[in-house]
């Protein structure tokens, strides 16, 4: 075998290995990379990653992403209930599942009270369901408004009755019109770029 032969096996060799360990720190850097993520993924109520919103325009309209142009809101304590299109938010945090014609929210009992089409919802401080009420828990049908007395019971205004609930939610009676005033719950648009604001105002009610 030929020196000039031997040099080209051995640079054949030192490129090979070059690529080998070019090729070896990429594959670790993108096992690294999996890691963090899948990481980072599993923790995403820890680093608020669930309550984040994409704000850039190009990107939403890549996407064909529309926000809707009026957004209907209330305020509890000093949170925001806010639902944009079919999305219930608490503040920044997105609420499970798909809700229609939210009639209003506030905060009773250690948490807040919401009233969708289909039920209420009751949520604790951080946004996490603790149960969702529906017809067949004996909410009444048609609900129209929510709001809370003097004594603090929770109320429900349908189309010609008022219910009031026990402490624990299980039982409505109807509720007579000549009881102690009701603070109901009233909404007010907001701007898309303030639907998922901090904390704010203390709960919008009036006296009903």
């Amino acid at each position: 075998m030929s020196r000039q032969h031997r040099r080209k096996q051995r640079f054949k060799l030192r490129s090979f290995y070059i690529w080998h360990r070019y090729m070896g720190v990429s594959a670790a850097l993108f096992v690294i990379l999996v890691t963090v993520t899948g990481l980072l993924l599993n923790h995403t109520e820890s680093f608020e990653f669930d309550s984040s919103h994409i704000q850039s325009d190009w990107l939403l309209d890549w996407y064909g992403i529309k926000a809707p142009e009026t957004l209907l809101s209330f305020t509890a304590k000093d949170r925001h209930i806010t639902l944009m299109g079919e999305h219930l938010y608490l503040n920044r945090k997105e609420i499970k599942g798909n809700h229609h014609q939210l009639q209003g929210a506030l905060y009773a009992n250690n948490m807040f009270v919401v009233a969708v089409s289909n039920g209420i919802l009751l949520l604790t401080e951080r946004g996490q369901l603790i149960e969702k009420l529906s017809g067949k828990d004996g909410i009444p049908a048609g609900v129209k408004q929510i709001g809370i007395t003097t004594e603090g019971s929770v109320v429900l205004r349908t189309g010609h009755e008022i219910y009031k609930a026990d402490d624990d939610f299980v039982r409505w009676i109807r509720w007579n019109a000549d009881a102690p005033p009701i603070r109901w719950a009233t909404a007010g648009p907001v701007e898309p770029h303030a639907a998922v604001q901090s904390p704010g105002a203390d709960a919008k009610t009036v006296a009903g």
